[in-house]
């Protein structure tokens, strides 16, 4: 899909440039994430691998900024990103063009021109991931890069959707965020947060304003131990309150994780 966004306010870094907005699907397994970490040289890069084939694509260096950073191995339904060109290319050749230039497992799936003060991080209000998990002995070879496989008998659902309920507010998380969590503020304000499940699969949708590093899977770790009646809802909130990463559940697998839809005004 493309098309053009109108804006009047805001002036672009040079009169030439234009300020262009991209929707991306990807497939993250083969990736080191988002964005290269300390440590992660020599790493593929989703961004990297963007910033290659735009700045081909417009004959000239391009930065990206995206609407969050997904760690290695998470997927993406809908990242967003803004760059600023001085290429006259149209949204429809940029779609077209930039996709013929990225691997299979990275697509361009809409393409907008922006108010040139538009930005994919700033500009968003809402951030939705699900989680998916596949409950039951049999393995599904089609799902296994998508789905994290549970083996370990079946989980209580209602105790699951319990004790989610308790983290939708505004929370302190630094129970759940990792070690190498950078954020200065580990307060965040969770819209909603469910589960439900359909035959094998469970899936947890999850929004907020913003996210800490490993914070919905670590969620999702926890609720595994309420669903395998280690942990009641009562005791999450006693871990959401106490602070203490040690006492949530173990990180889930980064398989499963999907960044599914970013919202803006």
């Amino acid at each position: 899909m493309v098309g053009k966004l109108s804006a009047e306010s805001g002036a672009a870094p040079d009169c030439l440039q234009r300020n262009l907005r991209l929707d991306l699907e990807y497939e993250g397994t083969r990736y080191a994430g988002w964005q290269v970490q300390p440590g992660d040289a020599g790493q593929v890069t989703l961004e990297a691998t963007l910033v290659a084939a735009l700045s081909r694509l417009f004959n000239h260096p391009v930065q990206v900024t995206a609407s969050g950073r997904t760690d290695a191995g998470v997927h993406a339904r809908q990242q967003v990103v803004n760059v600023f060109t001085t290429s006259r290319i149209t949204p429809t050749q940029v779609l077209r063009g930039g996709n013929s230039l990225l691997p299979d497992d990275m697509a361009i799936t809409r393409v907008l021109e922006v108010s040139p003060d538009w930005n994919a991080r700033r500009s968003a209000i809402r951030r939705t991931y699900r989680y998916c998990m596949l409950v039951g002995p049999a393995r599904h070879p089609l799902q296994r890069a998508t789905a994290y496989h549970y083996r370990r008998g079946k989980l209580d659902l209602p105790a699951m959707q319990a004790a989610a309920q308790v983290l939708v507010g505004t929370h302190d998380f630094s129970a759940f965020r990792c070690v190498h969590c950078d954020a200065r503020n580990p307060v965040r304000h969770v819209f909603s947060c469910d589960l439900r499940q359909e035959g094998e699969l469970l899936t947890l949708e999850i929004s907020a304003w913003a996210f800490l590093r490993h914070m919905v899977r670590i969620i999702m770790g926890t609720l595994i131990r309420v669903g395998e009646g280690k942990l009641t809802a009562e005791e999450v909130r006693g871990i959401l309150a106490g602070r203490d990463r040690g006492a949530a559940g173990p990180t889930a697998p980064a398989c499963g994780l999907i960044l599914w839809e970013v919202q803006y005004p």
